[in-house]
């Protein structure tokens, strides 16, 4: 995989992005009431207070405050999931042996069942109780800690195996990587001027021609969606916790790819933030010692960002299929992020002197 030429580090990229509350997905006090009831844990909790804490392509998520100061999260899966394979993936991460990885502890509904389908779309919700934990602080502490937790997954992966179902049927991310037709017309639905789409588009392109065959190789356990946003952490105890393992399963890269996306959204954050490239070295440096000091095996950082691509081309792929098949989804909006994560990381191989110094 040879290294690309210097890409134009300009607007689109490298601005944070932002998810819009679609409209008729605001909140609705009557249907979060009936859905919390169907929980034993809530029941006699009070009254309830309902607020929106994250809206994303995939779910929505609300924030429940009930009495006594506890707190827990409902979740809102927006398209099509399997229940029982939502609970598979719970007891999955239950089994965690103790560390310095902590996962989300969920909720049985009265079906005695983690995911619960309710309402007249028949949506499928999880509960879990609130995390008390904090974003990542893009510093050498939280990048350590971040890459240790990382590193005891893969490891616990490699000995014992991941979930027990297929990941995310609806993406079928693992079909071969091929140009997604059309794409040009959903980036220009999404983007405001035409020069813009062009930029995307073209993020898309160099992305895809420098992947190409490389994208073949080894295979091994990955999250597969390590990005900031299923990631939070404990200010006391010391505890990462590391969620939403829809897409977790055996694929191209293994763990590459989960760290080429963490590098990718570390660097990506510190860019935003303003740092200067030796300060976003010196995270990526404290990040892959984390890493490897609790059990991950390489630090191939050019191939960990090759795979991350290929991931993001994928889902572009996807998501341009999907626009078809399920039209209610905010697909093109998650296509147009993933090209922006593109030319992101096109800037950060080309420019970054981490990527093939260390």
């Amino acid at each position: 995989m040879g290294r690309s030429e210097p890409f134009d580090m300009s607007p689109p990229f490298w601005s944070p992005l932002h998810w819009p509350c679609p409209p008729g997905r605001e909140v609705d006090v009557a249907l979060l009431n009936a859905v919390a009831s169907r929980f034993p844990a809530l029941r006699g909790a009070g009254p309830l207070a309902f607020s929106t804490m994250q809206v994303g392509t995939n779910s929505i998520n609300y924030l429940i405050e009930a009495s006594a100061g506890k707190r827990y999260v409902l979740k809102r899966n927006l398209l099509r999931k399997d229940p029982a394979q939502i609970d598979a993936i719970i007891d999955w991460t239950a089994a965690f042996p103790a560390g310095a990885l902590r996962c989300k502890e969920m909720l049985r509904s009265d079906e005695r069942r983690y995911a619960l389908s309710h309402g007249p779309d028949a949506a499928v919700w999880e509960m879990s109780r609130f995390m008390n934990g904090e974003r990542y602080a893009g510093n050498v502490a939280d990048s350590s800690r971040l890459g240790h937790a990382v590193g005891f997954l893969h490891e616990h992966m490699r000995r014992s195996g991941g979930p027990p179902v297929a990941p995310a049927h609806y993406w079928n991310v693992d079909e071969p990587l091929d140009w997604p037709r059309g794409l040009e017309t959903v980036l220009a639905a999404t983007t405001t001027e035409p020069a813009t789409a062009d930029r995307l588009s073209e993020a898309v392109r160099r992305a895809y021609d420098r992947v190409g065959a490389a994208d073949d190789g080894p295979v091994g356990w990955a999250h597969g969606d390590l990005h900031l946003d299923n990631i939070l952490f404990q200010r006391e105890g010391n505890g990462v916790f590391i969620f939403d393992f829809d897409f977790t399963r055996v694929t191209r890269g293994g763990e590459l790819l989960d760290l080429g996306t963490l590098l990718h959204r570390t660097a990506r954050d510190a860019r935003i933030a303003g740092c200067d490239p030796a300060s976003i070295a010196t995270i990526v440096s404290a990040l892959l010692a984390g890493f490897e000091t609790a059990g991950g095996t390489s630090s191939d950082l050019d191939a960990a960002f090759g795979y991350a691509m290929a991931e993001s081309l994928r889902k572009i792929q996807a998501c341009v299929r999907l626009i078809r098949e399920q039209p209610d989804g905010d697909w093109s909006m998650l296509a147009t992020n993933h090209a922006i994560f593109l030319g992101e990381m096109l800037c950060l191989s080309a420019a970054g002197d981490f990527v093939n110094d260390r």
